[in-house]
């Protein structure tokens, strides 16, 4: 199962990020699978379920992903703006410093 995509006219024109770099989120069922008990990890235990996230660094690298995508985003986001603010002559760019480091 996979959402719709935000953009569902598609013209890159108009919409030049979401036509051609939304990140789609889905989730694959399946019924009637087999697992072995040598690997689950959680079975009706409503606690060690809360412990396996809040007792241990799980959160932490499962937001990690999340993380780098925002910061690269931001980072686009940034540069257009200042894109703008130098077409606009709000800003004077100086060529000699590098953006990011």
């Amino acid at each position: 199962m996979s959402r719709r995509s935000y953009d569902r006219r598609d013209v890159a024109f108009d919409y030049p990020l979401s036509s051609r770099f939304d990140e789609n989120d889905a989730v694959v069922h399946f019924e009637d699978v087999k697992i072995p008990w040598d690997r689950v990890f959680v079975f009706k235990d409503l606690r060690m379920a809360q412990a396996q996230w809040h007792d241990t660094r799980a959160h932490v690298l499962q937001n990690y992903q999340c993380m780098i995508r925002l910061m690269v985003k931001l980072r686009f986001m940034l540069g257009l703006a200042r894109k703008i603010a130098e077409t606009n002559n709000i800003i004077i760019t100086r060529r000699y410093a590098k953006p990011w480091g």
